[in-house]
């Protein structure tokens, strides 16, 4: 083995593991390879940079720079939301119309070309839908391939092979020639959307410390309904006896410029009830997860929720389920940028239950808004077995959930800088307000209070939006 082969078999293992770490960025990588060649006189500098003349390098280059100006501008975030309104994230519909829609395109455009443009809407498209990007991405290529053949420009080898043959000023759309491949690649292209649809397979996600959510906790995602709110099974030994559901509506059309963020639904009955209205229903219908950007969240519960741990019943740990389980999941398996905040939204059991879980989890959740609250419950019984089950003792509630100056004063510093905390009301809880909003004071706690405006004790008695617009407020000044 002479010194030149030994030197670039060293680059060449050097340059695979730092591709594969990308410790230092890819194009650095290339680059400072090209440079090393040289430098050890391997190559000469008119050969190591003839690779710039080429044509399909300059090419490739210019794809990169069209993929980037796509995104940039906007246009990807575009094609997600209009493919998004017609499938909503079915992965069935969605594999079907990405299909189609990279077929149509690439049959008259180089397929090279066409594919880089859909492959950043696939990734989004599929972290959406919460599937593996490889069950859209797979079927992006088989369809983008296929249809290379259906019209002589779709790809450079048919100009290359035919070009010697043919007339090209006679090649046109409208003497056969254009589409002589057509109707056999067509028949693939539909034979093998065909397949892929009917391979579509339902996702099942088993947690585990590193996946998010505690490792008792299984996901698995059962559909989208026609409304595009996504509903997923799971089993946590937190939450049960046996399983529960989640509900999961995602912006399809956010507002430019907005962050987006998680917002927890916090339900005030057991099981899918909805006695005193959605929440998420709410959202959806006034279209707030757009205008906020915004992932709905609303999981169930099998008994009536005061989010509290009891400590008498392993499977009614409410608290620990939210925290411990959920909220990691959420961050592991629904963010986009890995950077959003958690906000909390309740009212009655739920709006007691919100401030609990912030107060005593302000790592976990960003902001909170409650709305007509028994602030001053003052025993785990008082609501009878609504509140019972969820508690377990007096000496639990009296210990960790009642809201009393002692409990406020051993929470309050992580609320004293930024006004974390929005409360409103009322209909039956006026009273218990207005203390509330006094003890909040008097800890140094920062926070909103609604102007008191009775409204019906429920959803979607108009609290919901002024809530929202709080919160939204809030979000920009956390510090």
């Amino acid at each position: 083995m002479t010194i030149q082969i030994a030197i670039v078999l060293v680059l060449l293992v050097l340059c695979v593991v730092l591709f594969a770490i990308e410790s230092i960025p890819p194009d650095v990588t290339a680059l400072g390879l090209v440079l090393a060649l040289i430098f050890t006189k391997i190559l000469k500098p008119e050969a190591a940079f003839a690779g710039f003349g080429s044509e399909t390098v300059i090419m490739i280059f210019g794809l990169l720079l069209l993929t980037a100006a796509l995104m940039r501008t906007g246009v990807m975030d575009l094609a997600r939301g209009t493919i998004l309104r017609f499938t909503g994230t079915s992965p069935l519909r969605l594999l079907v119309v990405i299909m189609v829609a990279s077929a149509t395109i690439g049959a008259f455009m180089s397929n090279t070309a066409s594919t880089a443009f859909f492959v950043p809407v696939v990734i989004g498209l599929a972290n959406r839908a919460k599937i593996s990007p490889s069950k859209l991405l797979l079927p992006l290529a088989f369809s983008s391939i296929l249809t290379s053949s259906v019209t002589l420009i779709s790809t450079s080898t048919n100009i290359v092979i035919f070009a010697p043959r043919l007339d090209v000023r006679m090649v046109s759309p409208t003497n056969g020639q254009f589409f002589a491949f057509s109707p056999t690649n067509i028949l693939l292209t539909a034979r093998a959307i065909n397949y892929f649809g009917g391979n579509v397979t339902s996702v099942v996600v088993t947690c585990s410390s590193s996946s998010g959510g505690s490792s008792g906790l299984s996901v698995q995602y059962l559909g989208t309904d026609a409304s595009g709110v996504q509903t997923y099974q799971m089993t946590s030994p937190d939450n049960g006896p046996g399983p529960e559901y989640l509900r999961v509506l995602q912006p399809d059309n956010p507002a430019a410029g907005v962050t987006h963020n998680f917002i927890y639904v916090l339900p005030v009955e057991a099981g899918e009830s909805d006695t005193f209205g959605d929440g998420l229903q709410v959202i959806q219908s006034l279209n707030l997860q757009n205008q906020y950007n915004l992932t709905v969240i609303e999981p169930s519960f099998g008994i009536d929720p005061w989010y509290a741990d009891n400590p008498l019943v392993s499977t009614s740990q409410e608290d620990t389920f939210m925290a411990t389980d959920l909220q990691p999941w959420v961050t592991a398996n629904l963010g986009t940028t890995g950077a959003e905040q958690h906000w909390l939204i309740g009212f009655s059991k739920s709006g007691i239950g919100g401030q609990t879980l912030i107060l005593r989890h302000p790592d976990k959740f960003t902001l909170a808004a409650s709305w007509d609250f028994p602030a001053d419950m003052v025993a785990y019984d008082q609501f009878g077995g609504s509140s019972t089950p969820s508690y377990g003792t007096d000496a639990n509630f009296q210990a960790n959930y009642r809201l009393t100056p002692a409990f406020l004063s051993a929470h309050a510093a992580p609320f004293q800088a930024s006004n974390r905390i929005w409360i409103g009301g009322y209909q039956i809880f006026q009273q218990d307000m207005a203390d509330y909003d006094a003890l909040l004071t008097a800890q140094g706690i920062k926070h909103t209070t609604e102007a008191p405006t009775a409204m019906e004790h429920r959803w979607d008695s108009g609290w919901v939006p002024i809530a929202l617009a709080a919160l939204h407020a809030d979000s920009g000044n956390i510090h």
